[in-house]
């Protein structure tokens, strides 16, 4: 046991809140070691492992690049190989490597077959609950893996895959997760549950982005701008519009009580409508749309 593991079970214990049991399922070890590490009043020695080194070690990169190309190679070829390349150690070393290669790797893809098969719905719903009956949500899990889209069943799936005790190195590499990401599910389901393992975090860019959309906003309107409708106002293609306008506003303003405006135009009756978008305007400014009128001569 190394300092940094026993580090490492301390802080899951006193600063995750993590039970004897959680902590003994995630490390692999017995409930009794890990209240040792955890509750013993002397500091327990930590052993520090002394490298050895053999006459395979040089060559374990070639059986790992054999064992790839073919899986089932036999024992014999292997060795014959290594001769070839000057390999001077013995057969018995040669057979414990190989021996343990394949067994991690047998174990690697029954834990894959069991993930796989979780997510195709392939496993009996008796089996499932035999295995991970201790979970509280199993029934919004597994609807998550087989229902849910992609993130979600990845979250979901890494939990499951946690509580039935299958290591966070197979879980990252199974559905192509950073251990960190993974790591973060487990952690969001254990201290919020289903809510939230599901619930959708706001990425760091788009915080950014946020946080400096309320800095612009708040400029804008400290110094006054408003989003206002566009007015629509009567106008004409005449350059003397306006002078007739006005001469005819000053008429108007002229009439007495037993009087009456009559106008013959070939534009036809004015009138000031207020239609149109609405945009973001300085104080004092009226944004204005012209509306042309049709000649009707």
């Amino acid at each position: 046991m190394t300092s940094s593991q026993i580090e490492g079970i301390r802080q899951l214990h006193f600063t995750e809140k993590w039970s004897v049991r959680e902590v003994a399922r995630h490390m692999r070890m017995s409930r009794e070691t890990i209240k040792k590490y955890l509750f013993s009043p002397e500091r327990i020695p930590i052993k520090t492992p002394q490298q050895r080194t053999s006459k395979l070690d040089s060559y374990k990169p070639e059986i790992n690049t054999v064992l790839q190309r073919d899986f089932t190679v036999k024992l014999a070829g292997i060795f014959r190989h290594l001769r070839s390349l000057g390999y001077q150690g013995e057969r018995t070393m040669l057979r414990d490597y190989v021996r343990r290669i394949r067994t991690k790797s047998a174990a690697r893809q029954q834990v894959f077959d069991w993930m796989r098969a979780v997510l195709q719905g392939a496993l009996r719903q008796s089996d499932l609950v035999r295995e991970l009956g201790h979970v509280d949500d199993l029934d919004k899990l597994l609807t998550a893996v087989t229902e849910g889209r992609l993130s979600t069943r990845n979250r979901a799936m890494a939990v499951l895959a946690r509580e039935r005790g299958i290591g966070q190195s197979y879980v990252s590499s199974f559905l192509y997760l950073g251990k960190m990401s993974a790591t973060r599910y487990w952690q969001a389901y254990k201290q919020g549950g289903m809510v939230a393992l599901i619930a959708r975090q706001a990425s760091r860019r788009q915080k950014s982005q946020d946080d400096e959309t309320n800095v612009i906003t708040a400029i804008i309107r400290g110094a006054g701008y408003k989003w206002r409708k566009a007015r629509v106002v009567l106008t004409s293609n005449d350059p003397n519009y306006k002078v007739k306008v006005e001469a005819i506003r000053r008429v108007l303003s002229r009439l007495k009580g037993a009087e009456a405006f009559f106008s013959i135009d070939e534009y036809g009756p004015f009138a000031v409508k207020k239609k149109g978008g609405r945009k973001r305007v300085a104080p004092q400014e009226v944004h204005t749309i012209p509306q042309r009128q049709k000649s009707k001569g």
